[in-house]
């Protein structure tokens, strides 16, 4: 879980969300994760760790997006997240709407990610439109 951690970090950052956003009192809360292991990953092995936002709720609140961990020792997908989560004030610790400026950067990577030349993975976590 430590690498996938440091992965949702990063992924934050790219999208404006980083320590800096959480200090000034803004956040998200994961509501959901499910994680498929896959292959084994041993001592020595080298990782490393992909992206791919999946959606956004219609209330500019939600995000959907998935990690693929990749062995690349051995060249395999050695598991996936799936993750839900949902933008929040720190202040109130109630979900909000995701600002304009941090929106725009997911639609923006919604679109990279829609037209990417191989298919989606199968969604298990569901997303309420709220």
């Amino acid at each position: 879980m430590a690498i996938y951690e440091k992965a949702e970090w990063m992924l934050l950052d790219v999208l404006g969300m980083g320590t800096d956003y959480y200090k000034a009192g803004g956040g998200v809360f994961n509501l959901t994760q499910h994680i498929d292991y896959l292959k084994e990953v041993r001592k020595g092995d080298t990782v490393a760790v992909h992206y791919r936002l999946l959606g956004r709720s219609t209330s500019k609140k939600r995000l959907r997006f998935v990690f693929v961990m990749v062995n690349t020792s051995a060249g395999v997908v050695a598991s996936t997240l799936q993750c839900l989560c949902t933008h929040i004030s720190l202040a109130t610790r109630r979900s909000s709407a995701f600002p304009d400026r941090i929106l725009a950067t997911i639609e923006e990577h919604l679109a990279q990610h829609k037209a990417l030349p191989f298919a989606e993975p199968p969604s298990v976590l569901c997303m309420d439109p709220n």
